[in-house]
């Protein structure tokens, strides 16, 4: 009886735990967290390890987190973020914005420094190399996080990746480029740099990815494959003249690989069953979404969104060419200029009704599920009807002279 009363209580208490997580507005496009509650330290060192010049040199990370004072969850999810700069450029610090914005929604996050340097007039598997060490080092840098989940109160059942150009595709490298397969590819290259796992410290931790937040990134086609596959948001420009959005080669010193850009790997993705979320900027470049911090703030809020959406069983697959914001929290209002319009009931059944206290005439109406994707555009009468709305959490958008009202009502 005292055996079975412990695990009625044990998965009575990860059932609430589920419930909370799920029903609250941590992780979405909401802050829960102030500037003032977020602890950061910088110029941690992760290992050490021998770069291109074979100089031995220590790698660091920066973390941000909810302070444990701050914060009441026992335990956080952890997003690992990696910086672009085609292997020779680039620096931690260029990703700290996005780890402190994940922190203020309740994440625990890191963004390191990995080996740089690619030399094609003096080895010609440079390139090849350096994507090898910088593979190296974020396994590395994962293992060190995960040492100290203890400490920082990470869950290391959620466990998630993150990065910029060079940066992303070194964490679709992590998911799709196994020992195995660097080794048919490059024979060479792990009896000259050592094993993928076990480089630039010794630690042994283990980990297993659940999600990635891919900013116009590209993997190579022939290790893109069904069983490696897990969950990956996206973001990218159509005129990315540095990754295509589609296919290409791609950067070597020699026999550049064909890789698949964001337009590919959702298709595939989609096609073998894995949620995938594809944010595509009409004429954008590479970088798009980094220019401002608004645009930076609206990858992050989606990306929150996708990674609660499968640590909640509920992640559902979408593709846009509109910069849809976010909205996945339990929140019924939203405080950007939504006080014109009423709406009601709320919850609603089978009609949304819509009042105002001037006449409703030349507005449109949109409505967007959680996950971004629009189900609706109309006019706006005094009424929406909503009966063939699945149950759920669901995004107004009214439009009246340039102006964007948003509200959220729930579909019961």
């Amino acid at each position: 009886m005292k055996l079975l009363f412990t695990c009625l209580a044990f998965l009575f208490g990860n059932f609430i735990t589920h419930a909370q997580l799920c029903n609250s507005p941590r992780f979405t496009e909401q802050f829960i967290f102030s500037a003032q509650d977020i602890q950061t330290e910088s110029d941690v060192v992760y290992g050490h390890a021998v770069n291109y010049q074979n100089t031995d040199i220590p790698l660091s990370l920066n973390i941000a987190f909810p302070k444990l004072t701050a914060d009441t969850m026992s335990k956080r999810p952890f997003v690992l973020l990696i910086h672009g700069g085609g292997f020779e450029n680039g620096d931690k610090n260029d990703m700290n914005t996005e780890a402190f914005l994940f922190a203020r929604r309740g994440f625990v996050s890191a963004t390191i420094n990995y080996r740089l340097g690619v030399s094609c007039f003096s080895d010609s598997l440079s390139y090849d190399k350096a994507v090898y060490r910088a593979t190296q080092d974020a396994n590395a840098a994962m293992r060190f996080i995960i040492s100290k989940a203890d400490s920082l109160r990470i869950d290391t059942n959620w466990v998630f990746i993150g990065g910029g150009s060079a940066g992303a595709g070194t964490c679709l490298a992590m998911i799709y480029l196994s020992q195995v397969e660097w080794n048919a590819i490059h024979p060479t290259i792990q009896p000259l740099l050592g094993n993928l796992d076990n480089s630039t410290n010794s630690l042994t931790n283990t980990f297993t990815v659940k999600g990635i937040f891919n900013n116009w990134g590209g993997v190579p086609k022939d290790v893109f494959q069904e069983a490696e596959a897990i969950p990956t948001i996206s973001f990218h420009g159509d005129a990315d003249q540095v990754v295509p959005v589609d296919s290409a080669f791609g950067s070597s010193c020699v026999n550049p690989p064909y890789i698949y850009g964001s337009n590919l790997i959702h298709e595939k993705l989609t096609q073998w069953g894995i949620c995938s979320q594809t944010n595509i900027k009409p004429g954008g470049g590479h970088g798009i979404y980094d220019d401002t911090q608004a645009a930076t703030n609206f990858r992050i809020a989606k990306a929150s969104c996708f990674f609660k959406s499968i640590m909640c069983s509920n992640c559902s697959s979408n593709y846009t060419t509109d910069s849809i914001p976010a909205a996945c929290s339990t929140t019924l209002s939203i405080s950007e200029n939504n006080k014109e319009y009423t709406i009601y009931p709320n919850p609603a059944h089978s009609t949304l009704f819509i009042t105002a206290n001037f006449p409703i005439g030349d507005e449109m109406a949109r409505i967007y599920f959680s996950d971004g994707k629009k189900l609706l555009e109309t006019p706006v009468n005094d009424k929406i009807t909503v009966t063939d709305l699945l149950p759920g959490i669901y995004l107004l958008e009214i439009t009246r002279n340039d102006q964007l009202f948003r509200y959220r009502f729930i579909k019961n």
